[in-house]
């Protein structure tokens, strides 16, 4: 059981409260891959990563971000902002942290908990952040529910962290689909990105923004939001996008969806592609995608599929009705795609939880890229016009290849071909005209 304590007020007993709880953790009480972080250095890489809730990966994500906070070095700076934060693993390797010289600094909103954050564990040894305490570990919590963003009008559903020194290696982002759930039951993913000083300054003042509240309801289009590209050096890419490029969201009602645009880049005319790119000479366009309500993004896919695209898709169908404008777009096209019914009370043991899209073959530029995009901004209006949200786009093909491969480890799953309650189905949904 994780060491739990009173409230205390003083930033400085808090500090060694945080030492004696991480003191008091035995080996019994953490999980292997949380010991053997504890006791060994860790050298991050560039890498994406896949929960597997079928195997022993089904913790991938949550054993990456530990990793990261125990391999944290003394006198290096954690910045974490995270919409629920319920994980005593995760809570654990803060405490460690802290207790040999590093700050952690939390930007959080969640469902449940004090003050609007997450369970009191998560941060009863962080205080609340000040003027006074800005250097040092603090927390800052956003509110739970719509109109307690930081920046924007709706909620702060941002997943990423930044870790100034991991075992030496500097500059080094996480940006993922995954709350700190106590468990693991979901598809998700993460990107690790390391050595790209860009990047990681970027986030970086986004997260300050976050953390003073800087209200802005066009927070994309600002100067502090700008989309940025950066090459793997971490410069700034001097034309097109680089390999990295970062989106902050909320964008203002009533402005164009950028994802149309992204999507839009596709060139669904190309018939010769070459082997190992798109799909059978044609760009291919895969999406794997928890919340989806945005009827203008689901007619766009279908009509890039009309033109020639080969697009795949993994979604819910909701049984409350709340994405039907999504279902009658793709009820009656020959998108390909995977889904299940959603909806409040309805359990979905292994659903897909991730937040990602990629294109792989010909741009209307001309370029020849494979792409994917990634963090946690469902396809939703909330999502891209009122919430404080995070998406990374990423260039090259091995990065494609391991969400490509995701998306195919997804569907070819012993749920996709059980006859269950939950199975991912390839028929017409139901109900919806065309």
């Amino acid at each position: 059981m994780l060491f739990r304590y009173p409230t205390v007020r003083s930033a400085f007993a808090r500090r060694l409260l945080a030492t004696a709880a991480a003191c008091c953790l035995t080996a019994a009480a953490l999980p292997l891959v949380t010991q053997e972080a504890a006791r060994a250095a860790y050298t991050p890489v560039t890498r994406a990563i896949f929960n597997n809730p079928y195997t022993a990966a089904q913790s991938a994500v949550y054993d990456e971000i530990v990793r990261l906070v125990d391999g944290a070095d003394a006198g290096s700076v954690v910045r974490m902002a995270i919409f629920e934060a319920r994980n005593p693993a995760i809570g654990a390797a803060i405490q460690r942290a802290i207790a040999r010289g590093v700050d952690v600094r939390v930007v959080h909103g969640s469902n449940s908990g004090v003050a609007g954050g997450s369970d009191p564990w998560t941060y009863d040894f962080l205080p609340a952040r000040t003027e006074a305490n800005a250097d040092a570990s603090w927390h800052v919590a956003c509110g739970s529910v719509p109109g307690d963003a930081c920046v924007g009008t709706g909620i702060m559903h941002n997943k990423f962290i930044t870790l100034s020194s991991v075992g030496g290696v500097k500059d080094v982002v996480l940006i993922t689909s995954q709350n700190w759930w106590a468990s693991s039951p979901f598809w998700e993913n993460a990107m690790v990105v390391v050595d790209n000083s860009g990047l990681y300054g970027k986030f970086n003042a986004y997260f300050s923004d976050l953390a003073l509240k800087h209200k802005n309801d066009d927070y994309y289009s600002s100067a502090d939001g700008e989309p940025v590209s950066y090459n793997a050096d971490g410069s700034v890419a001097a034309s097109g996008y680089g390999v990295y490029r970062n989106y902050f969201f909320p964008l203002a009602t009533g402005k164009d969806n950028p994802v149309l645009d992204m999507l839009t880049r596709a060139d669904c005319t190309a018939r010769d592609l070459p082997a190992g790119l798109g799909h059978n000479g044609r760009t291919l366009i895969r999406v794997a995608m928890n919340g989806f309500t945005r009827g203008d993004i689901a007619r766009q896919l279908a009509e890039l599929d009309r033109e020639g695209c080969v697009v795949q898709v993994i979604y819910h169908v909701r049984d409350d009705g709340g994405n039907t404008s999504v279902v009658n777009a793709f009820r009656c096209s020959t998108v390909q795609r995977w889904w299940k019914l959603s909806g409040e009370g309805r359990a979905l043991p292994k659903s897909v939880h991730s937040k990602w899209f990629a294109i792989s073959g010909q741009l209307k530029s001309g370029a020849r890229e494979e792409i994917v995009y990634t963090g946690a901004l469902n396809w939703t209006g909330p999502a891209i016009y009122a919430n404080d949200e995070s998406l990374l786009r990423i260039s090259g093909g091995a990065t494609f290849q391991a969400y490509f491969d995701n998306f195919s480890t997804i569907v070819h799953a012993p749920e996709a071909t059980a006859t269950t309650a939950d199975d991912w189905k390839t028929t017409t949904e139901p109900g919806g005209s065309c």
